[in-house]
């Protein structure tokens, strides 16, 4: 869908394979077309109505909600948000869709959400949008790698995550103790606390760097030349690599609009930041993993992109494999070194 010119179309063109609502699959382009029928029906991108109708009564005021190349706003995700503004949605439903003594979504609305209208097969089933994620009411959110909005009304309880490839079953251990006696306060733990206080000055602390390995040939040999690569998921039409005596080298890339970048790349273990979309960080570090595979991480930081690539460089070829984090994504293409 991504790669077409035209991502409603290309929904509409996918054959139906089952009589609706008598199996489930989870389909980012069905969502998409929720997206582009508001638009229609509004006159106004799904972004701007949220904006109107339900961000700016919750005063959320930093979202930046990508569109396709109609300016459809993305139906099935992709929207940035802080973790306190995903946590006022999580509040809005467990309330019953009020806000301040205000309803700002029907009542009726937001409990036929979150109530069973298809089974998965799965462990969760699905509502309108949310995963149904427990036998007593529990909902959630669920976004690509673990970013999450977790509710559990009986509980009068909600979770918000945001993270890279983060899992709530690992985190569960952790949580389920603190869901008893919640009726009682906590009793003073002031060890605890200076763990706590502790472990959270260290986290914000930056990564040292570690020795950089000596280059390979290889690495002499490739730096500065441009590789064209065939045609590929990420559009990317040629590379290159220029590598000196520091600690850092230089990523050039090639889209297929012809728009060339260059980011630095950390060979310490240490990220190089650079701006990405909407002026948000990105990093890249990368280590040579043997003579000829240079092996390249990129992370998105402020969202859910993560990638781990490896360039394998032989004579004029090279080939790139790619694996996403969130999911078990793989990709390779080849390119053969740019005639001068």
């Amino acid at each position: 869908m991504l790669a077409s010119e035209d991502w409603v179309q290309f929904t509409l063109d996918r054959q139906v394979m089952w009589e609706p609502g008598t199996h489930f699959v989870y389909c980012s382009p069905g969502m998409h077309l929720l997206s582009a029928s508001l638009q229609q029906a509004t006159g106004m991108t799904t972004l701007d109505f949220a904006r109107q109708n339900l961000f700016e009564p919750l005063e959320i005021r930093d979202v930046i909600w990508p569109a396709d190349p109609q300016g459809f706003s993305h139906g099935w995700g992709d929207i940035y948000l802080h973790p306190h503004d995903m946590a006022k949605l999580g509040y809005l439903w467990l309330n019953h869709g009020q806000w301040e003594g205000q309803q700002l979504v029907s009542r009726e609305w937001v409990e036929d959400s979150v109530k069973v209208q298809i089974k998965t097969g799965g462990n969760d089933d699905y509502g309108y949008g949310w995963w149904i994620t427990g036998e007593e009411g529990e909902y959630a959110a669920i976004g690509r790698g673990g970013q999450r909005i977790q509710v559990w009304p009986a509980l009068n309880l909600m979770l918000v995550m945001t993270g890279e490839g983060v899992d709530i079953d690992d985190l569960e251990p952790f949580l389920t103790p603190a869901f008893t006696g919640m009726d009682q306060p906590l009793p003073a733990n002031p060890a605890g606390v200076a763990q706590l206080e502790a472990v959270l000055t260290a986290i914000v602390q930056p990564p040292a760097p570690q020795p950089v390995t000596p280059l390979p040939e290889t690495a002499t040999a490739i730096s500065g030349q441009t590789f064209v690569f065939e045609s590929n998921p990420l559009a990317m039409e040629a590379l290159g690599l220029e590598f000196d005596d520091t600690a850092e080298a230089t990523l050039h890339i090639r889209s297929t609009d012809d728009q060339m970048e260059s980011w630095p790349v950390g060979l310490d273990g240490v990220y190089r930041m650079s701006m990405g979309d909407y002026d948000l960080p990105r990093g890249l570090r990368g280590v040579w993993a043997d003579d000829q595979t240079f092996v390249l991480e990129y992370a998105g930081i402020a969202h859910n992109d993560h990638f781990t690539f490896r360039l394998h460089f032989e004579g004029d070829r090279a080939v790139m494999e790619g694996q996403e984090t969130a999911h078990e994504l793989g990709m390779r293409f080849e390119g053969r070194l740019e005639k001068p």
